[in-house]
């Protein structure tokens, strides 16, 4: 049915149709957000470990981070 050309499909063809691509239109906007806010995240979770990583080899005592330096903030 969507191969045919617009004449053959008829208007409920032709409405059909446009439903179809208005529907995956909303589908694959709602679920690319989220995969794009993903993967900023997994980015900056990179950065952040490769700068706590260069953080801890620098050796130096005031800038050194561990566990009991960090406490979650609330």
């Amino acid at each position: 049915m969507f191969n045919q050309s617009a004449k053959e499909k008829g208007v409920l063809g032709r409405v059909l149709g446009t439903l179809w691509a208005f529907a995956e239109t909303l589908e694959s906007g709602s679920s690319g957000y989220t995969l794009d806010r993903i993967e900023a995240m997994e980015r900056e979770l990179v950065l952040l470990r490769e700068e706590l990583r260069q953080i801890r080899a620098s050796g130096n005592p005031a800038s050194s981070l561990d566990s009991e330096t960090i406490r979650p903030t609330s």
